[in-house]
């Protein structure tokens, strides 16, 4: 009995072992299957199918994008085309406009704005124009008030009275001018021309009508010109009383001592040289009359 138990036992553990080893191979085989990948070799795509046929000719999808394409950017060109042409033609139309312009401005010939037509405001200006040319040509100041603009009626007057002052060296018309840099550049030039010229016998309150810089500038060249004149001609005449015609304050007082130094020395008499403010001319003169008087 117990050697029968024995046997039992041992076949027990024997179908447990080969129940191990069966499952174990079962494991190993099912991980190494690999399901092959089928890479599908007879697909067909469907060809691009013809939506129009016209003339024998196939037109496809692409073709029509195309043409479309193609219509549109002829379309932008003729509209750029035609833009160019008539931006041309105004451009010249323009142009011949302001040619007519300048020709009346140049000659005066109001006739000749006849030649504008649809533009009214630039043969309006264009008349203008020819008012303002012949009233310089004809030096016709009437002619300025026909000018419908104000702005070039004023210029016209002003540059008639500035024609006129410098012709006529006349500062006075000058006053007359509206635009205050040309008015000023008016009887500034006149003064200056005057001051300048050798025959000039006017007085410096003249420069009273200048603006400040051109004032002290013709204020100087009276220093320059009359002061240096009346020293000489007090001195030349022992006219102590001609130095206060003298504007300068230094030239006045030079005239003054040179006087008094003469004076002194021709008439021997030293008081006259304490007359005398120059310290240098003052100690001349006392030096001089006590060698003298001795």
């Amino acid at each position: 009995m117990k050697k029968n138990y024995y046997w039992l036992l041992l076949a027990i553990i024997a179908l447990g072992l080969l129940l191990i080893i069966l499952i174990y191979k079962y494991q190993s085989e099912k991980s190494d299957i690999n399901i092959p990948m089928q890479t599908p070799t007879n697909i067909v795509f469907p060809t691009e199918q013809p939506i129009v046929e016209s003339n024998n000719e196939t037109l496809t999808w692409d073709l029509l994008d195309n043409k479309v394409i193609d219509d549109n950017k002829s379309l932008s060109w003729n509209i750029i085309q035609d833009q160019v042409i008539d931006k041309n033609e105004e451009l010249k139309k323009e142009i011949i406009i302001n040619d007519v312009i300048n020709l009346a401005g140049e000659t005066g010939k109001k006739e000749s704005c006849d030649d504008i037509l649809l533009n009214q405001e630039q043969k309006i200006k264009c008349i203008d124009n020819s008012y303002a040319a012949k009233a310089s040509l004809e030096n016709n100041p009437d002619l300025c008030s026909k000018i419908t603009d104000i702005e070039w009626k004023n210029k016209c007057l002003d540059n008639y009275y500035n024609e006129n002052a410098l012709k006529l060296q006349d500062y006075k018309l000058c006053k007359k001018i509206i635009n205050t840099s040309l008015n000023e550049n008016c009887i500034s030039s006149i003064i200056f021309q005057k001051i300048e010229s050798p025959d000039f016998k006017w007085w410096i309150e003249i420069c009273n009508e200048l603006n400040k810089d051109n004032k002290i500038n013709c204020e100087s060249k009276f220093y320059t010109q009359n002061d240096a004149e009346v020293l000489q001609n007090a001195v030349n005449s022992l006219d102590i009383n001609s130095c206060s015609n003298i504007l300068n304050i230094e030239l006045k007082t030079k005239c003054q001592d040179v006087i008094n130094l003469k004076i002194a020395l021709n008439l021997k008499d030293i008081n006259k040289c304490y007359l005398i403010t120059e310290w240098d001319l003052k100690t001349k003169c006392t030096t001089t009359l006590n060698i003298i008087n001795q």
